[in-house]
């Protein structure tokens, strides 16, 4: 598990949605309309949030990417899962994100609340994150980042 040495916060306009990942529970605010033209608020309760990178550098770029390793088609997969599951109504979130770190072990995958870290993950990778970690709190102990990532 790693920890995050600041506050996260994602707010994505215009949609109106709000997660806050450092609190428990997590909550998702969105907008819904009604005839009166008024916005109105509902409440879901978040069981986690995968955050998967979809960073893009140029070529060459002493870092790397996860672009490069596959990360478009990491978050297809994971995008074309969830909603032929229907995991977005059952209070799982899904968001692609900019860099998250460890670029050189891309594709990288941060599931919260816990905080785990998944590197190199591959399309075929996806369904086994959802069934284990997601559905059954279990993490996916091959797949996950070696705990010296950040050094």
């Amino acid at each position: 598990n790693f920890a995050l040495p600041f506050r996260v916060v994602m707010v994505c306009p215009p949609q109106g949605f709000k997660v806050d990942l450092d609190n428990q529970p997590l909550t998702m605010t969105t907008p819904s309309n009604s005839s009166s033209g008024l916005l109105h608020t509902s409440q879901h309760t978040t069981k986690k949030h995968l955050l998967v990178c979809v960073q893009g550098r140029p070529q060459g770029h002493p870092r790397g990417s996860c672009q490069e390793k596959g990360c478009g088609q990491v978050w297809q997969a994971f995008s074309d899962a969830f909603t032929a599951r229907n995991l977005w109504s059952s209070g799982f979130l899904l968001t692609n994100t900019g860099c998250l770190g460890p670029c050189h072990l891309g594709p990288s995958v941060l599931v919260y609340p816990e905080g785990v870290m998944y590197a190199g993950i591959k399309p075929a990778d996806v369904e086994t994150i959802i069934d284990e970690h997601l559905l059954r709190d279990q993490p996916v102990e091959r797949l996950k980042a070696h705990a010296d990532v950040w050094s």
